[in-house]
């Protein structure tokens, strides 16, 4: 009798594991991020990578789809977890279904839980101040805005959610921005603003935080050049409010297009989050 043969099962290699611990009203929200792998373990090219698994304690926690079949793209999830002292690592899967072994295993320790709510953080405690900032509920809040053809939706998936904001420039012209309006800010003070970010062709993104309403004065974060790639990146940008006193509601959070679109680009925002520093 003829012995069956098996084919192989591929490895999968996870090249990056940390973590970023954040305090939450129940629990420490854990920020896991890693790197997809980009080949197999016999040497060969990855080309079915088919999602990232996070794993607590040995319980898997969450399922991560890949940004591409070929891997290299990054993601995180953001995990209530108990006190205590917990392991966590995470593996990558194949469209076959083979799974690779663990990343390298991170013990963490979490401390006593703290009495009063908060919005948790990959930087610190704070109140969100920007509505629908992961759009996950459409794209209510937010306002796209160019002189030429435009489509403006919620995608599925985002970054790390359910869905994402997507602009697409049909045809271009001199005034191309998404934007949201009318929260509080404080003079003179520390704000940090971090999103997470991509277009299909690469091409950047200028980011500011201004007056609203004519003259559309600097109000501390002026047309700071966000990086993009084609896959997610995340973004954290510092400033100090200026060119105002006291407290203003006529305030415009801007993500300007030109010159960096080209005809037909397509660009996606997620967790847009705003914060006064602690």
């Amino acid at each position: 009798m003829k012995s069956k043969t098996f084919k192989c099962v591929k490895v999968l290699m996870l090249v990056l594991l940390f973590l970023v611990a954040r305090n939450s009203a129940y629990a420490l929200g854990v920020q896991v991020s890693y790197v997809e792998p980009i080949g197999n373990v016999d040497g060969t090219t990855l080309s079915d990578l088919s999602f990232c698994t996070i794993y607590i304690d040995n319980f898997k926690v969450v399922e991560i789809p890949a940004t591409s079949p070929y891997g290299g793209g990054s993601g995180k999830s953001q995990i209530d977890i108990p006190s205590g002292q917990h392991t966590v690592y995470a593996t990558a899967t194949d469209t076959s279904g083979n799974e690779s072994g663990k990343s390298e295993i991170i013990q963490v320790s979490i401390p006593a839980l703290i009495s009063y709510p908060m919005y948790p953080t990959d930087v610190g405690v704070f109140f969100s101040l920007l509505q629908n900032d992961s759009f996950e509920n459409g794209i209510s809040s937010w306002y796209a805005y160019s002189g030429g053809t435009f489509g403006f939706n919620a995608e599925s998936p985002g970054f790390n959610s359910n869905r994402s904001g997507c602009v697409t420039l049909v045809n271009l012209s001199s005034n191309m921005q998404l934007m949201q309006y009318g929260f509080s800010l404080e003079a003179n003070t520390k704000y940090l603003l971090s999103f997470d970010a991509k277009s299909i062709s690469g091409h950047d993104v200028a980011v500011s935080v201004i007056k609203h309403t004519s003259p559309y004065n600097n109000y501390g974060l002026s047309g700071i050049v966000a990086d993009l790639s084609a896959i997610w990146k995340h973004f954290d940008m510092e400033f100090t409010t200026t060119g105002f006193s006291g407290t203003t509601l006529d305030v415009r959070l801007m993500f300007w297009f030109v010159p960096y679109a080209t005809t037909g680009d397509s660009y996606f925002f997620d967790n847009v989050i705003l914060s006064k520093k602690q």
